[in-house]
């Protein structure tokens, strides 16, 4: 959260950051102690081994506010003005003084840039937003008047000015539409501003009238419904006091210092393609004024000076071992988040839930066990972060936060775009026409829906999985002729489903078990209508079955999960499905609590149970936290915590769940779920058939295969 001070709290607030995306260079020079010299001046004497040089660090006590970038990058604005940054990743965590400022009164820091504002009223940044983009460029000055508040999201940042308007620079989202900012530019229609958060490609603000108004790329809902001035507010908020934007929920203080949630709810039955939003609150917090996210984690800090904390998707909050706090700041992508204190400087919270001291200079190394997140998982050039991933046999897309599209591994059929090829490619860019809205994969063949609501399909289409009238492959995105905007789609092995305006379902491909549900086992080249539902919601396919969400039921057909025409399964509230999928012979659905229940063949662990077993009637799988998005590829199931864990279980699971090292003799059964101990943070996980990769919430992918062996990607 960015925000200025509010002189009605009775705490101080100097909250600065947010999450961030480019990534910085790390300079690897090695850095070795000579001598700490508490008589100095509050200063640590270090010598670069490569240089023999000797350099003084200013003693970390004399920090007066600090700023975090995308992973661990850290700034720290010091008593005399100065600021220093440094890598708290790096094993000798040597801060650098940022040469060229005026003595600097308040820091600013996010993703891709950190911005200091001199006395003198000069805003000055440095990073991604300064001349050579490299890890500490010599800043640039921002023409904007003195700012009370930054806010930095993907490729851009907004101000809060002296006279509450907004100044934002960078590129700039109106729906769907972006446009690179030439210059610094006024938001239009927005004053009163009293402080403002991002994420990535949105933003929103909190005004003196206690209300929120948010924009930026549209199909994040819960920033509310749409106004006529393209700006998306929830009306019934009009109490809040600070405001925290992540990437699914909208979260706000009260003015009675309740912490308050905007979660996706079900369906808007009479809104084909719309949810509902219901409004929680956070128990345990009372008396809160300001709130702040770090990945899945939230924190609020109360009028006392007191810390709690909760996970989004359990909403019960728990206090922290931090007194007295002043300031709080945080980074959406890599969880971190740092407190200053009246009493004991500042502190910055340890990926094991701990809270330490600031510090730089080298650490001092302990034994520990085998580490989670030991990867640093990989980015495109462009450093764009993926939002949404889909694996096929043996190829993967990822949809970025741009809308872009890339696709690597096996491309003998154009599932990847371009030039078809034996050998598995690295990368491309498949030419879909417009920004993308979702993406999905098949065995060997790839969909995408654009910004405007059509669908493209390119790949193998031997099975006329790609929709288009023939049974010929195309390595170009070539568009499924459908009736009415596409809202969903869903691939199974060799066949496709889309679900369009109005909650009609169009299937086409293979037909053998009746998957397209239109009362035949024939081959379809185009779109056919599946017989038998009214107005469906959610849709997924699998390898020989299709299911989705209709009229508050969840019905399946074809394969061994369903029949013709589509029957109901029984266990399972339809009006609370967040999402479907469908393994080999068993399907999945994950409700709006983050739990989730299977049905079907149990023969390959898919119903989660120690016993193999089959069952017509949902059961809940045991032995996961809340769920935040759920995959499944053959007889495999995967999902990603709500608390950034990773869990599998299923077919394959047994030897891919953990790193070799630390398995045991007697694997238990493939229904038991297993955490992928050596990964956290994760946002969306696909199991492929050779690999899983998963997306982290510093925006990168990681891939794995039998061995366990964490690989980055990049493209």
């Amino acid at each position: 959260m960015r925000r200025p001070s509010i002189v009605s709290l009775l705490v101080v607030l100097s909250v600065v950051a947010c999450s961030a995306q480019e990534r910085v260079v790390r300079d690897e020079t090695r850095i070795s102690v000579r001598a700490t010299v508490p008589e100095t001046g509050g200063s640590v004497r270090v010598t670069r081994a490569a240089e023999g040089a000797i350099h003084e660090l200013p003693d970390v006590a004399r920090v007066r506010e600090v700023a975090l970038g995308e992973n661990a990058e850290r700034c720290a604005l010091l008593d005399d003005g100065s600021v220093w940054c440094w890598d708290a990743s790096d094993r000798d965590r040597v801060p650098t003084r940022v040469e060229g400022l005026d003595p600097v009164t308040r820091l600013y820091g996010g993703q891709g840039a950190f911005c200091g504002v001199g006395e003198a009223g000069r805003v000055s940044c440095w990073g991604a937003v300064g001349a050579s983009g490299s890890r500490w460029s010599r800043p640039d000055v921002l023409a904007i008047p003195p700012p009370s508040a930054m806010s930095f999201g993907v490729s851009g940042g907004c101000a809060i000015v002296e006279d509450g308007t907004v100044r934002c620079w960078g590129t700039a989202w109106n729906g769907h539409a972006s446009r690179p900012l030439s210059s610094i530019e006024t938001v239009p229609g927005l004053a009163g501003v009293i402080a403002l958060d991002a994420h990535d490609l949105s933003r929103c603000a909190l005004t003196r009238a206690h209300e929120i108004v948010c924009w930026g790329w549209e199909r994040f809902h819960h920033m509310g419904e749409r106004r006529e001035d393209g700006f998306y507010q929830h009306r019934a908020i009009r109490d809040a006091i600070d405001v925290a934007l992540t990437r699914e929920n909208l979260w706000w203080v009260t003015r009675d210092g309740r912490v308050r949630g905007m979660i996706r709810g079900a369906e808007d039955r009479r809104r084909s393609g719309t949810y509902r939003y219901d409004v929680v609150d956070v128990r345990g917090i009372a008396d809160a004024v300001a709130i702040e996210s770090a990945g899945a984690t939230l924190c609020a800090l109360t009028r006392e000076g007191a810390l709690w904390c909760f996970e989004a998707g359990t909403r019960e909050a728990r206090v922290q071992p931090v007194t007295n706090v002043r300031a709080l700041v945080s980074t959406e992508r890599s969880d971190a988040m740092c407190a200053g204190t009246t009493d004991a400087g500042w502190l910055c919270k340890e990926r094991d839930g701990s809270w330490a001291p600031l510090a730089w200079g080298p650490r001092v190394e302990t034994p520990s066990s085998v580490s989670a997140a030991e990867p640093v998982c990989g980015y495109g050039p462009d450093r764009v972060p993926v939002e949404a991933l889909s694996a096929g046999y043996a190829h993967f897309c990822v949809r970025l936060g741009d809308g872009a599209v890339r696709c690597w591994g096996l491309n003998q059929s154009g599932q990847t775009g371009g030039p078809m090829a034996g050998d598995p490619v690295r990368s491309r860019a498949p030419g879909v026409p417009r920004p993308v809205t979702t993406i999905a994969t098949g065995l060997h063949f790839s969909c995408a829906i654009t910004d405007d609501a059509s669908l493209w399909c390119w790949g193998q289409g031997g099975y006329g999985q790609l929709g288009r009238g023939d049974r010929s492959n195309s390595s170009t995105p070539m568009q499924v002729a459908l009736r009415g905007r596409v809202e969903a789609i869903a691939t199974g092995r060799m066949h496709a489903c889309a679900r369009t305006q109005g909650g009609q379902v169009w299937c086409w491909g293979a037909n053998e078990h009746g998957q397209l549900g239109d009362g035949t086992s024939e081959l379809r080249t185009a779109p056919v209508r599946v017989r038998g539902l009214g107005a469906a919601s959610a849709i997924a396919a699998g390898p020989d079955a299709t299911c989705a969400v209709d009229r508050g039921h969840v019905v399946c057909w074809g394969g061994a999960t369903g029949s013709a025409p589509p029957h109901a399964i029984e266990g399972v509230d339809g009006s609370a499905v967040s999402a479907l999928v469908v393994a080999q012979g068993a399907a999945c659905a994950l409700l709006s609590d983050g739990s989730v229940w299977c049905w079907g063949s149990g023969a390959e662990g898919q119903l989660g149970a120690a016993q193999s077993i089959e069952s017509a009637r949902a059961v809940r799988i045991e032995g996961i936290p809340a769920a935040r998005t759920i995959a499944a590829y053959d007889a495999e199931i995967c999902v990603s915590g709500a608390d950034g864990s990773a869990w599998c279980w299923g077919r394959a699971t047994s030897r891919r769940g953990a790193p070799s090292s630390r398995r045991r003799d007697a694997e238990p059964s493939p229904g038991v779920p297993r955490r992928i101990e050596w990964i956290d943070r994760v946002i969306a996980i696909a199991p492929g058939n050779h690999e899983i990769c998963a997306a982290q919430q510093t925006g990168g992918v990681c891939c794995w295969d039998a061995s366990a062996t964490p690989r980055p990607m990049s493209w």
